[in-house]
């Protein structure tokens, strides 16, 4: 099978995948809870979804068309017209592709923030540090966004291929600096939420198990920053090639798609989830799609 069948396979593969899951998570949301009830994370998980398909679809385009990335001065300069048009095009819809992937990736984050924005009971603690969060999610997406769109000035530079494009302009090391490290930050950050909520959950009398699913859910961010972690060393790695990058990067953001939506579809395979602490429990657990309280009677607890 050739480099390029395998990619769009995958690429075509992963974005099928991908909203058959967000209509299967809006479908559970709208039969559990109905649209008055819904969170704010059940209307950011569409537009994040919307820009994992165009970034999908852009990547696809690129792979095809190629860009002044994968290609020296010296080829750049003694194009044909015909390849002159088709680097050009891939070259701005590159650029697209990235916008795409930062928003997706931030708008992600959006949503997690939403989801434990959820969560009842938390301390004024765990609210002061959700909205330190907050902030700290919509700065670096702002100066994220930024980057890629002014990195390289002016912007035709990126796909021109008329002259010798500089170093920055034609591989965007920059991009690759600044996006990681503002993500791999907020990831961190947002991964700190979840452990107050952790150390109550360990304090009940849940079976180890349901314990360990719990947890599991709530931390499911260490895949997220895994993902990034290998989709930077790949981009360093491979920075010739925009259309190995792009395909990484659309598998970071199918992770994303899917840890958001886990809890919701995992919550419609659990009846109930039962702890003999109503009340440390209520203040962990009491809005994760998964819980019930344990006060309530004995039916789903979901949304």
């Amino acid at each position: 099978m050739s480099a390029r069948r395998s990619f769009q396979i995958e690429t075509w593969t992963e974005l099928g995948v991908a909203i058959l899951i967000v209509i299967l998570r809006i479908g559970i949301r709208y039969k559990t809870v109905g649209v008055p009830k819904f969170r704010i994370d059940d209307y950011l998980i569409i537009p994040t979804l919307l820009f994992f398909i165009i970034t999908s679809v852009l990547g696809v385009l690129v792979y095809d068309y190629g860009s002044i990335s994968g290609l020296s001065a010296d080829q750049i300069l003694n194009l044909g017209p015909a390849e002159r048009t088709k680097i050009e095009l891939g070259g701005k819809l590159n650029v697209v592709s990235w916008a795409g992937y930062v928003c997706c990736i931030w708008f992600s984050k959006a949503c997690l923030l939403g989801y434990y924005n959820s969560f009842t009971n938390l301390s004024w603690q765990q609210k002061r540090f959700l909205k330190i969060s907050a902030v700290a999610v919509a700065a670096t997406f702002v100066g994220v966004l930024l980057t890629v769109l002014a990195h390289c000035s002016p912007i035709q530079n990126n796909w021109r291929t008329d002259i010798a494009p500089s170093y920055n302009c034609q591989y965007g090391y920059i991009n690759v600096y600044v996006a990681y490290a503002c993500h791999l930050s907020t990831d961190l950050l947002l991964l700190c939420i979840p452990i107050p909520i952790i150390h109550n959950l360990l304090q009940t009398r849940l079976s180890f198990g349901r314990k360990g699913l719990l947890i599991i859910c709530l931390c499911t961010g260490t895949f997220t920053i895994a993902a990034a972690v290998t989709t930077l060393i790949i981009s360093l790695s491979i920075q010739s090639n925009a259309g190995v990058g792009v395909l990484w990067g659309n598998r970071e953001q199918f992770v994303w798609i899917v840890f958001l939506n886990t809890p919701s579809i995992f919550s419609v395979f659990k009846t109930e989830v039962w702890s003999s602490s109503p009340k440390a429990f209520a203040t962990s657990c009491a809005e994760l799609d998964y819980c019930i309280q344990p006060s309530q009677p004995a039916s789903p607890r979901i949304g």
